[in-house]
């Protein structure tokens, strides 16, 4: 958690959103849940392929990932482990919702230009294999 609080202080979102999967990832691990932590792990690879492949512009905010995390570990240091759960899943929940948004904004922007995309020229190779076919 320092290491997210110092790159919001920083307001470096993209590396705060990294570090908010590590964190993600700890939290799994420390759950004593032995499968949750692969499986948390591969599905922040899915995650990132999907974004990448998708084309979405995945920053989310910088302060509620901060407050969330806090609110996790203040249940966790209460000893709440349902409290805990709830506000995992309510972060995790949060996130997929922006996510969400995200793509529904890519395809609204895509849907908007769509027949309005530059073609890119042929490489010239490729224009030579045009002319022999």
């Amino acid at each position: 958690m320092t290491e997210i609080e110092r790159l919001a202080a920083n307001d470096d979102n993209a590396l705060c959103n990294q570090a908010d999967m590590t964190f993600q990832h700890a939290l799994a691990e420390a759950s004593g849940l032995t499968r949750i932590g692969p499986m948390l792990q591969l599905l922040g690879q899915q995650v990132r392929m999907f974004i990448a492949v998708v084309g979405i512009n995945y920053a989310f905010p910088i302060e509620p990932i901060v407050e969330r995390n806090r609110a996790i570990l203040a249940a966790i240091d209460e000893g709440n482990e349902e409290l805990a759960a709830q506000r995992w899943r309510e972060k995790i929940d949060e996130a997929l919702a922006y996510m969400l948004e995200q793509v529904e904004a890519a395809h609204e922007v895509r849907r908007a230009t769509a027949g309005r995309i530059p073609v890119e020229p042929a490489s010239p190779s490729a224009r030579r294999t045009q002319r022999r076919s």
